[in-house]
């Protein structure tokens, strides 16, 4: 998880880097907040796939009813 996080971050920072330069600052916010948040969410979304991955959290079968 170390190495994605780190590959993602690095992404991010390269892409901020260049909006700063080439857009006006209220379009280089409002883009760094969508950014960090689709960051956050593929986070997110690689959290589970490895912990579904290494057996650490179980996949809900469809099939059963809960009830």
């Amino acid at each position: 998880m170390g190495v994605s996080s780190n590959l993602r971050y690095q992404a991010l920072n390269g892409v901020e880097f260049l909006l700063q330069r080439g857009v006006p600052p209220l379009v280089f916010k409002s883009s760094v907040l969508v950014l960090r948040l689709v960051n956050n969410v593929l986070g997110g979304m690689t959290f589970v796939m490895l912990a579904r991955l290494t057996g650490s959290q179980a996949v809900a079968d469809p099939k059963k009813d809960p009830h």
